[in-house]
């Protein structure tokens, strides 16, 4: 998974920070997700469906209280992922389930990811968007749902 992954592209500390985050008025500093990855991240319009497939194995750096997924072991340069996310991690697998009732703003949106924070993407990533807020439902969210279900890795 760590395959071709150099968490800074090669940049200086300095460097990094300076291309790729955003600093608040007081002091704070976080990821520039929306300025670095618009579209969620989506490299071009990413395909829609109501549901995981049954079965279909994704997993996830970082805890459940976020939303991008990504076929189980794909490397983490094609997910584009910046440094320091990788503290956790979890896996799933789909239940072949539709989108509950009463949530007809959630739509499943799969695709290849951008190129962002200095890493190549092109690895293919799943979300559930809501589109009333334009942000993906957090992984805890969806196994709630019932739409993904967390499954225990073999050691």
């Amino acid at each position: 998974m760590l395959d071709e992954y150099e968490p800074r592209a090669g940049r200086t500390l300095q460097e990094f920070e300076w291309e790729f985050t955003i600093q608040g008025s007081s002091g704070e500093t976080w990821w520039d997700w929306d300025g670095q990855a618009p579209n969620n991240g989506f490299l071009g319009e990413p395909l829609e469906t109501n549901h995981f497939p049954s079965e279909l194995r994704l997993d996830r750096l970082g805890s459940n209280a976020g939303g991008y997924l990504s076929p189980e072991g794909t490397p983490l340069a094609q997910r584009a992922t910046p440094p320091g996310l990788a503290t956790q991690y979890h896996v799933f697998e789909g239940t072949g389930r539709p989108i509950p009732l009463g949530k007809d703003n959630w739509v499943v949106q799969h695709g290849p990811a951008k190129e962002v924070f200095g890493q190549p993407g092109g690895g293919e990533q799943w979300i559930v968007l809501d589109q009333s807020t334009r942000r993906p439902v957090p992984v805890e969210e969806l196994i709630k749902a019932r739409l993904l279900k967390e499954i225990d890795r073999p050691e």
